[in-house]
């Protein structure tokens, strides 16, 4: 795989005047690590409050790095220091911290008793989460803090952003993609698919076309709700019960219709298969059709997994082929997962909220199943994956821009 270089932005904080040279040799240090450091002394004047600045540049930053030493600093209206309220912004933004502490903690005069159990509290804090490495002088800074950030690019950052040079991103955006390329992406309700869809139409020009699944669905019920309609009225007209009316419940039943037009808080594995016996062979037209056309396509929200389709000797030549990708899009965090449902659930208007798990469970079982299918389906297919979705869109779009890259490899 041939991988887009790129650079990690790392947010460094500390109190200042004391620490100047420590943040200095910081400084060089992610310089030569291939980072680039961003702080408070580093931007121009802007209309902006000094906090609007700062909790910008952390959420954009990769890296947040914390220097600790002999002062808590100055304090903020709600009594933290400003590296505190810092620090506490970047475990929220779940940024990749890295702590460095004096070995020996030797109080500034000026502190107060006060600020002095405040710094105490603090490095507890941070010990408590096991991010912290120590130094007594510069050349020890120096070295524990190449060590650390070599450990995070290596391991932490993999699927991280990072900022890219414009000619790479070239690289990635312009894909030589096949005339028939078809990017699949699944994932349990609310995981943001139609967002990353959307964007990655946008990133990449060579996407002419971006087809929704439920569209596909919706165009099936629509259609077969007016032929049960008229298949109910028929059997009606013929008397075919003897005197007794047919009802649409009852042909729905007959059908197993009832489950193509369940919601998904209906479903469970069975509604499932069923609602693929359906879905799967329109699918099947419609990826035919764009073929033919030969239209780089997005289709997202494939209703509810990729096992139905791989059933289906097409789908089966697609999962080996370079003329598509599979991508399963997953969220494991069930805090994130519900934040983003109650947050669709508000933009739409609707009365979800998420709030319990009553209303979860059956999404977590279904993102649960998903992708443990693809799993499995990825130890027989080259082009099916899962694909982490926690952190921002962006960061998502990115993961799927780099797996396109893989998977088109020999048309580059």
């Amino acid at each position: 795989m041939s991988r887009i270089e790129k650079k990690y932005q790392a947010f460094v904080s500390s109190t200042y005047e004391d620490l100047r040279d420590e943040r200095n040799t910081v400084v060089l240090t992610l310089l030569e690590r291939d980072c680039i450091p961003t702080g408070m002394e580093l931007f121009v004047a802007a209309n902006k409050s000094s906090w609007e600045i700062i909790e910008t540049a952390i959420k954009e930053s990769d890296i947040y790095v914390v220097i600790i030493g002999n002062r808590y600093g100055s304090t903020c209206e709600d009594g933290r220091s400003f590296t505190e309220r810092e620090y506490d912004l970047a475990q929220e933004s779940r940024k990749t911290i890295l702590a460095f502490l004096p070995k020996k903690l030797s109080y500034d005069e000026s502190e107060s008793n006060d600020m002095r159990a405040r710094l105490d509290k603090f490095i507890d804090k941070i010990k408590a989460k096991k991010q912290a490495s120590f130094y007594s002088n510069k050349d020890e800074l120096r070295a524990v803090v190449t060590s650390a950030v070599s450990k995070a690019i290596s391991t932490d950052m993999i699927e991280s952003a990072g900022w890219v040079r414009l000619v790479d991103t070239d690289k990635s955006m312009n894909v030589r993609l096949p005339n028939k390329f078809i990017l699949f992406i699944s994932g349990a309700t609310g995981v943001g698919k139609s967002t990353v869809a959307r964007r990655l139409i946008h990133k990449i020009p060579r996407f002419i076309v971006l087809e929704e699944s439920d569209l596909i669905r919706e165009g099936i019920r629509a259609t077969l709700n007016e032929c049960i309609d008229r298949f109910t009225n028929y059997l009606n007209r013929k008397n075919v019960k003897g005197g007794q009316k047919y009802n649409r419940l009852e042909i729905e039943k007959l059908l197993d219709w009832q489950i193509v037009n369940s919601s998904s808080k209906d479903l469970n594995s069975r509604n499932i298969k069923k609602q693929y016996q359906w879905l799967v062979p329109a699918m099947k037209q419609k990826c035919s059709r764009l073929n033919r056309l030969r239209v780089p396509t997005i289709i997202e929200g494939i209703g509810v997994s990729f096992e139905e389709m791989f059933n289906d000797d097409y789908f089966k030549s697609l999962g080996n082929s370079n003329n598509a990708l599979f991508v399963n899009l997953v969220l494991s965090d069930m805090d994130e997962h519900k934040r983003r449902l109650r947050e669709r659930s508000e933009e739409r208007g609707e009365s979800e909220t998420f709030a319990g798990n009553k209303k979860y469970d059956p999404i977590k079982v279904m993102g649960r199943t998903l992708r443990d299918q693809t799993e499995l389906l990825s130890t027989r297919y080259n082009n099916v994956i899962n694909i982490d979705a926690s952190g921002s869109k962006d960061v998502t779009v990115h993961r799927i821009i780099e797996a396109i890259v893989t998977s088109v490899e020999p048309y580059r």
